[in-house]
C-alpha cells in the first residue's frame, strides 16, 4: 500500500538511476508531484562529484531543456555529495512540468557517472 493511500500529503520516494557513463537519468513522470528532497548514495555506493540540475519537458518524448528559476534566470542547481540528504527550499519550482530528467553536472559541464548510480527523490502530491 502506498503511503499516499493513508495520508494525502505523505512524502514518497522515487528512485532514479544513472546508467554507467551517463550524465542524465531516464525521464520521470512527475505530473502532480513536487520535488521536496534528494537522498544521495553513500560514499561506499559511490557518486562522481557533481551537482544536480534538472531538465524538463511537457511530453515524455519531447525536447528536454534546463529548468531555470525565472525570477533569477539561473539554472536550478542542487549542491550534493555522496552520503547526504537535502531539501529543496522552493519545491514549487518543480511543479510546472509533466516530465523531468536529472542531470549530473550542469548544461556546460555534464558529469558522466563512472558506474551505475541511484539517487532517491522525495516527492509529494500537490
Amino acid at each position: 500500500m502506498s503511503v499516499r493511500d493513508q495520508y494525502s500529503s505523505a512524502l514518497e520516494t522515487v528512485e532514479v538511476v544513472f546508467a554507467a557513463g551517463a550524465s542524465q537519468s531516464a525521464a520521470i513522470a512527475c505530473g502532480g508531484l513536487r520535488l521536496f528532497g534528494v537522498s544521495m548514495p553513500t560514499a561506499a555506493e559511490g557518486w562522481d562529484a557533481a551537482t544536480l540540475t534538472f531538465l524538463t519537458s511537457a511530453t515524455e518524448d519531447g525536447t528536454y531543456q534546463p529548468l531555470i528559476d525565472l525570477s533569477t534566470g539561473n539554472e536550478i542547481t542542487a549542491y550534493v555529495a555522496a552520503g547526504v540528504n537535502g531539501s529543496f527550499p522552493e519545491p514549487v519550482l518543480f511543479s510546472s512540468w509533466q516530465f523531468m530528467k536529472i542531470r549530473s553536472g550542469n548544461k556546460t559541464t555534464p558529469v558522466a557517472q563512472t558506474a551505475a548510480r541511484a539517487i532517491k527523490l522525495q516527492v509529494r502530491s500537490i
